[in-house]
């Protein structure tokens, strides 16, 4: 008697001749490949610019680590993330491989993880957290590349937008114990009924990942790519906090332009020199976001050589996230890159997402673009108000005084 049917080796040999032409396989889709990133804090800062502006996040995307890295590497990392998007994931399991560390993990109020025993009843005086369906999943992987002595750091997370439990109520994560964000922004947000007076007036409601929301601050920085590439850096503006800094108008009846409450300028700066600032932040040295914007500020300027880049802002997408129009877009050629001067962008910001491209001619890695803010004096904002006010008299009076009519000029080249 036959151990195995003919049927079964039929299929046998099917499931076989299937794996050798590759079919069946679950291959992944040129959507979910993992973006590089240069360093950890330029993935976090993508993560954190994709879980602000997607109610649905699908986020992919690895950094090379070069050197031995602690055991320890995906939990540093989970708590990063924590910290940079609010969102809490706990440890599911440690698949175990040969060449990498894998930690999976999910959100801790996703009601598919289930209560534990001691969460069953809530503590005196405290109410139980909510759950979501979130749906959620992380993975981390630490990979080791061959005989390189190095890891590839990979995170893959999916998950559905819900409450980050940063407003003070029962169960409510302190922000003072488990929010170390990369800058440490202190969120700002305006009353819904006006206009704040002055910066320090906003109210602390906005979530605090958002770099943004905090002036003066250093809202993004990376280093240049060593090889010739577009690179793109991503910040988001909220609306409550654009009213407040005067990016936008709080009521359309004036036919003139907020007069902004900061500026924000792009900088470049020696890597090792910001690496070196870095260094002294973790020491708590620079133990606000004033002083670590100061600091970068203060750096020699050190653009790359002329004739080796091109910026570009908000020019790929002429519509803000809310499909209205909003600040113009903006280029700068290399004649337009002043070398010893960081460059204003403040007239090309814009609600909601802007993006800053950065189109290498050259490798850059000894270069570190930053993005920071900075508040304007209120007597330099009443000396704009003048001379817009000026200008608008002038506009409303042309059509009086011929002095003011001039006939419209078209060149064809």
């Amino acid at each position: 008697m036959s151990s195995s049917s003919p049927v079964r080796s039929k299929l046998t040999r099917n499931t076989r001749s299937r794996k050798k032409e590759g079919v069946g396989k679950l291959k992944a889709s040129p959507a979910t490949n993992p973006v590089l990133y240069n360093t950890r804090e330029e993935l976090l800062t993508a993560l954190k610019s994709t879980c602000l502006e997607n109610a649905e996040v699908d986020f992919s995307g690895s950094y090379f680590i070069a050197g031995n890295v602690a055991d320890t590497i995906c939990d540093e990392l989970a708590q990063c993330i924590w910290d940079a998007t609010g969102y809490q994931f706990v440890v599911k399991d440690r698949p175990k491989t040969k060449r990498a560390q894998t930690t999976r993990l999910c959100c801790s109020l996703d009601e598919a993880r289930g209560p534990r025993r001691s969460e069953d009843m809530p503590k005196q005086g405290k109410l139980a957290k909510p759950r979501y369906s979130c749906r959620s999943r992380l993975r981390i992987t630490c990979l080791q590349q061959g005989a390189r002595n190095g890891r590839l750091i990979t995170v893959r997370m999916g998950h559905m937008r819900h409450d980050l439990y940063l407003d003070g109520g029962p169960e409510a994560v302190n922000p003072g114990e488990h929010e170390r964000t990369l800058e440490a922004p202190v969120s700002v947000q305006p009353p819904a009924t006006r206009a704040p007076d002055s910066l320090s007036s906003l109210s602390q409601h906005a979530p605090s990942f958002n770099p943004c929301n905090t002036v003066p601050n250093v809202w993004f920085s990376h280093v240049g790519a060593i090889a010739p590439r577009v690179v793109e850096s991503a910040f988001v503006i909220e609306p409550a906090v654009a009213e407040a800094l005067g990016i936008l108008p709080a009521r359309p009846i004036s036919t003139r332009p907020p007069i902004p409450k900061l500026r924000v300028a792009l900088l470049c700066v020696p890597t090792t020199s910001f690496i070196k600032i870095q260094t002294i932040d973790s020491t708590g040295m620079l133990d606000s976001p004033e002083s670590m914007a100061t600091t970068v500020a203060g750096l020699a300027t050190f653009w790359p050589p002329a004739g080796t880049l091109i910026l570009d802002m908000n020019n790929q997408d002429p519509k803000g996230s809310s499909g209205n129009e909003t600040g113009q877009g903006k280029m700068w050629l290399p004649c337009d890159i002043d070398p010893r001067a960081p460059i204003d962008v403040t007239a090309h910001l814009r609600v909601g997402r802007n993006v800053m491209r950065f189109i290498q001619l050259v490798g850059m890695g000894e270069h570190t673009f930053v993005l920071y803010a900075y508040s304007v004096p209120p007597e330099a904002q009443d000396m704009e108000s003048d001379l817009d006010s000026l200008f608008e008299d002038l506009q409303l009076a042309s059509g009086d005084h011929s002095l003011f009519n001039f006939c419209a000029t078209v060149t064809v080249s």
